[in-house]
């Protein structure tokens, strides 16, 4: 089978009408436009893994209601996320290999279906919550290669299937 994409995804003045698309799949395409997500309604799976998407992540993807599966690893987004992300059907969600810092993001996620979770190869700081209230389902948790340190809360071995802190600064009690 032939995955070759031919053409350009263009901007235009107003977004495209997606809003009775369920499943986008635009794996490794080398696509640079992001305002392509503007419009999901009833989205439930999105992955643009391995494009060129870059700048930073904004409310167009952190803010689907009906979303259940967003992959958006190997790109160049960069920046912080410090806006919410207000995804409440969420089960799985990979943000790795980018270039995302700031402090770790757990207390803007509204998540609350969230399992599995890899933000791995970033650049983020700072500890991890004291409390997984946010998140009650996660069981995978993927943090390797950021610059995370403190303790490892009591909550994550409690709760977890999987889990890589490696090439992180923990403290293990």
């Amino acid at each position: 089978m032939n995955h070759d994409m031919i053409g350009q995804v263009t901007s235009t003045s107003q977004p495209l009408d997606f809003s009775g698309l369920n499943r986008l799949l635009v794996e490794r395409h080398n696509l640079m436009n992001k305002h392509m997500a503007e419009g999901f309604t009833v989205l439930t799976k999105l992955n643009i893994f391995d494009n060129e998407f870059e700048g930073s992540i904004t409310r167009t993807f952190t803010d689907i209601p009906s979303i259940e599966h967003l992959d958006m690893s190997g790109n160049y987004f960069e920046g912080t996320l410090e806006h919410s992300i207000n995804m409440p059907m969420v089960k799985y969600l990979s943000l790795s290999n980018n270039k995302l810092s700031g402090s770790f993001p757990f207390s803007s996620m509204k998540t609350p279906m969230l399992e599995f979770l890899d933000l791995s190869a970033n650049r983020f700081t700072g500890n991890l919550p004291s409390s997984s209230n946010a998140t009650p389902y996660l069981w995978s948790l993927n943090l390797n290669s950021n610059k995370i340190s403190g303790d490892i809360p009591e909550w994550i071995p409690d709760q977890m299937n999987e889990i890589d802190f490696s090439d992180n600064r923990y403290v293990i009690c």
